[in-house]
């Protein structure tokens, strides 16, 4: 088998991502090239759809601060494992690299628990021990 100069990577986008670029399916696939040794990073995914979908410069990576890293507001899943955190260095695990996952992304979601009524006045909601619900 000749040696592949690319990886197909499947990307889960969500719902307003695929609106912008006009997507019907939640899945697209990528090729991204596969450098020497074969480690393939979330910011060459990104890069591979900034590629592809031009319309998405700008939204899945912050490039205004000068590190390079993902963007508040949306998470990088690839199987159970967040690679957010790990940020556009992050290496695709074997299965996402070789097209058996898909690498999820996904824009956060925000809220919190809504307050309760007692005694018709609002009261935020509590800890069991007392403290702020949201710790």
């Amino acid at each position: 088998m000749p040696p592949r100069h690319s990886a197909r990577i499947h990307v889960h986008l969500p719902g307003h991502l695929r609106r912008l670029v006009g997507l019907a399916s939640t899945v697209v696939t990528v090729d991204v090239p596969l450098p020497i040794g074969g480690v393939v990073t979330v910011g060459d995914v990104v890069a591979a759809l900034e590629r592809v979908y031009p319309a998405l410069r700008g939204t899945l990576r912050d490039a205004g601060s000068g590190v390079r890293r993902v963007r508040p507001h949306i998470r990088v899943f690839a199987g159970s494992e967040d690679l957010t955190t790990s940020g556009l260095s992050a290496v695709l695990p074997p299965a996402v690299r070789d097209g058996l996952e898909p690498l999820r992304i996904l824009g956060a979601i925000a809220g919190g628990a809504q307050p309760t009524r007692t005694r018709g006045r609002r009261s935020a909601q509590r800890a069991p021990d007392g403290g702020p619900a949201w710790r």
